[in-house]
């Protein structure tokens, strides 16, 4: 099996974003503009494609939601600092 790159989001957390944003009916660029992330990002995620976890973090905070995940495993301190302070969890 291929080793994934550290810093990639799980695809369960990317599954979890899919599914928010459908549910959002915002658009890939609203959200993109929302997260302060380039609009191909978005559509990336949207395609199945891997995203960085500080990615997926900008998204999460810029939709205003929460999804069942525990980035203790697997995200960076820094990350883990960031979504803390900003009571995502």
């Amino acid at each position: 099996m291929a080793k994934r790159k550290k810093d990639v989001a799980p695809p369960e957390l990317a599954d979890q974003l899919r599914k928010r944003i459908d549910d959002c009916q915002w658009t890939p660029a609203a959200i993109a503009r929302a997260a302060g992330i380039p609009h191909q990002r978005v559509l990336e995620l949207l395609k199945g494609k891997d995203i960085r976890v500080s990615t997926a973090g900008k998204i999460l905070v810029a939709l205003g939601g929460s999804i069942e995940f525990s980035a203790a495993a697997t995200a960076p301190a820094e990350i883990q600092s960031q979504a803390s302070s900003r009571g995502v969890t």
